[in-house]
């Protein structure tokens, strides 16, 4: 006869989660949560960042005006917004296999769509600094630019230092050497004070995390994190788009 195997705690709350995804049509995904691995969130509801302030309001409140990416869009207002992080392997994967597929969406319904990138490690913390510093200084596509800093997140990791990696990709990238030279000038300490305030002006929960904001209200921002797929990411920006 086999024994019933009891469950732990944590296996029981796994159970629980399972069950509540599967309630609400996200099985896949559920069985991403139980098995621990990152997920696109797919909420019956979408969760909506506190208080009142829009996007770009947010983005003031944070100081990185003047150091965002812009991937789509020549408006004023940003409709869609991405933070990440380069040491965090569900942010790769969305690079890899999401980011054209966010850039194409963002472009065929006419939506400004920018990346602000945050980091804890060394190596985020120094490709934050390169990608305010590339975002300024180069004029190849927003795209190539931003899996350029990620490159440069990787060689980073792997060892080699911030000034060899600006060069290196700055040039990669056509950055002129005074603009190289004045992002290795930044004191690192203004990069973390931006990652800070960041943080607290978007209410980050995990990375990479992407913002909606209601065409109807652009103070309604809605969110959602992780990346499961390409298919699971824009179905979710289809459905929080329609909400209005």
């Amino acid at each position: 006869m086999t024994t019933k195997k009891k469950l732990s705690r944590r296996e029981r709350e796994e159970q629980a989660v399972t069950r509540r995804y599967m309630l609400i049509g996200g099985g896949a995904v559920a069985v991403a949560a139980a098995a621990g691995i990152g997920m696109t969130m797919m909420p019956a509801a979408f969760p909506e960042v506190k208080g009142e302030a829009t996007l770009d309001e947010r983005i003031a409140q944070a100081g990185i005006q003047d150091h965002l990416l812009k991937l789509t869009g020549e408006g004023a207002k940003t409709d869609l917004m991405v933070i990440g992080n380069t040491e965090c392997i569900y942010c790769q994967k969305f690079i890899k296999d999401g980011l054209g597929d966010l850039v194409s969406l963002a472009k065929e319904k006419g939506l400004t769509l920018s990346y602000a990138a945050i980091g804890g490690g060394a190596s985020s913390l120094g490709s934050t600094r390169l990608m305010s510093c590339f975002a300024r200084g180069s004029e190849a596509e927003p795209e190539k630019i931003l899996r350029e800093v990620y490159a440069a997140g990787d060689a980073m990791r792997a060892g080699a230092s911030f000034e060899d990696t600006a060069r290196r990709y700055g040039e990669t990238l056509g950055v002129s050497e005074a603009d190289i030279e004045a992002c290795l000038a930044e004191d690192p300490l203004e990069a973390t004070a931006r990652i800070q305030a960041t943080t607290r002006a978007f209410e980050i929960a995990g990375t990479p995390m992407f913002y909606v904001a209601s065409p109807k209200d652009a103070t309604t921002i809605r969110w959602f994190s992780g990346f499961s797929g390409s298919g699971a990411m824009v179905r979710q920006l289809d459905n929080a788009l329609e909400l209005g």
